[in-house]
């Protein structure tokens, strides 16, 4: 009788967490590019992020030669296969919506539309670099594994100072949100023409895109043995989800009267047209409805998830700025330029305002949407222009069906 071979602990498993998403690109990408497989698009798509979000939280101790190269190869698969997700997401949203009376023959008309314009996207994939060559480009990898296996010991604390900016800065965003509901602000200036008061306002979008970051975050630190605990990820994870269907259905709403307008559909089919601004109409009220019910949750259990999360991290020690005095010794230059190695756990050097800046611009790659492995409207992008015949910036793909659809990766 064999003998059964129990699997070895890992004693490194965010490392492991970041290799499955390695594999994970590997094992998907050949379908998404040549096969235009949904499941192997979205997947693909998926661990380009988590990757991104591990180099964004490991940054301080790898070298530029390596992460820049790798973290412009996942940058250039993200948005090979982005356009193709896009389209795939707002046929199926739209699908589901068909059988409605009301508005299923504007959702007809809408899929008729994107179906060619899908078609379009994939020949123009078609001409675009093979796998092999795109695979090619994240061959700085082991390096880059390499680099973190030395850093192992500041994992805690690089954890615990990227979760307590990213909490701080999603917490920040969504009270400002909250107060300009509760006050009526949002409301009310839709009364009056004041670019100031639009300026001002917090935009929703970004309190989605902070959740979504702090998001990548916790996965890793649970990948670590740490967790906020169960009732804190439930919540926070509705919170998202709230924040994706708001976003599905505004994008919706934007996608079918461009579509009216580009297609010059009040010349010729009048009664096609009412019935795709009426479409357009129940997306927006939708939307509404949704962010008033992220409202409501973060009133009930935001403040209470935010300091759960800091009391979990608590920072190991700050690192003193610049202009800060220096109660102990400075940290010991590394003998390379581009890499700092920790002196003990937890304690890094801050990075230039270089590095922040090339991290600034990183994240403005950022593919957004809700929860990238639950909800269909994940990969939406913001700022293509693959599906907008009118050339106004736009492709993005909302989510018109129900939020239960497609839960996990």
């Amino acid at each position: 009788m064999a003998k059964r071979t129990s699997k070895k602990k890992s004693d490194f498993p965010l490392l492991d967490h970041i290799e499955k998403q390695m594999e994970k690109l590997r094992e998907n990408v050949a379908d998404a590019i040549e096969k235009f497989d949904e499941e192997a698009i979205h997947d693909a798509r998926v661990a380009t992020r988590r990757l991104k979000a591990a180099l964004e939280l490991t940054s301080a101790v790898l070298s530029k030669r390596h992460r820049k190269p790798l973290d412009s190869g996942l940058r250039k698969i993200r948005r090979r296969l982005g356009p193709l997700r896009d389209a795939d997401v707002m046929i199926h949203h739209l699908t589901a919506l068909t059988g409605d009376r009301r508005h299923g023959q504007a959702a007809a008309w809408l899929i008729g539309r994107l179906e060619q314009a899908r078609e379009g996207l994939r020949e123009e994939s078609r001409q675009g670099p093979s796998v092999e060559k795109l695979l090619r480009r994240t061959e700085a990898w082991p390096m880059v594994r390499g680099e973190i296996i030395e850093a192992r010991e500041g994992v805690d604390g690089l954890l615990a100072e990227s979760l307590h900016a990213q909490v701080d800065a999603f917490a920040t965003q969504a009270a400002q949100l909250v107060r300009e509901y509760a006050s009526g602000s949002r409301v009310a200036a839709g009364d009056r023409d004041d670019a100031s008061n639009h300026a001002n306002r917090q935009n929703p979008h970004d309190v989605r895109i902070a959740a979504k970051a702090l998001r990548y975050t916790l996965e890793m630190a649970q990948a670590e043995g740490r967790s906020p605990g169960a009732r804190v990820m439930t919540s926070f994870k509705r919170m998202q989800e709230l924040l994706g269907t708001w976003h599905d259905f505004v994008v919706l709403a934007d996608y079918a009267l461009k579509e009216v307008v580009a297609s010059e559909l009040m010349h010729h089919e009048v009664a096609t047209s009412d019935r795709v601004i009426e479409l357009a109409k129940f997306a927006v009220k939708r939307s509404a409805q949704e962010l008033s019910a992220f409202c409501r949750l973060w009133e009930q259990k935001g403040e209470p998830i935010a300091v759960r999360i800091r009391a979990v991290f608590e920072l190991m020690r700050t690192v003193p700025g610049p202009e800060s005095p220096q109660s102990e010794s400075p940290l010991p230059e590394s003998p390379q330029s581009e890499k700092s190695m920790p002196a003990h756990p937890g304690v890094w050097r801050r990075r230039s305002s270089t590095e922040s800046d090339e991290a600034a611009e990183s994240s403005n790659d950022v593919t957004v949407g809700g929860d990238d492995s639950s909800r269909p409207g994940d990969d939406l992008r913001e700022s293509r222009t693959d599906l907008d015949p009118s050339g106004t910036g736009s492709s993005e793909v909302p989510a018109a069906g129900p939020t239960a659809s497609r839960r996990a990766v």
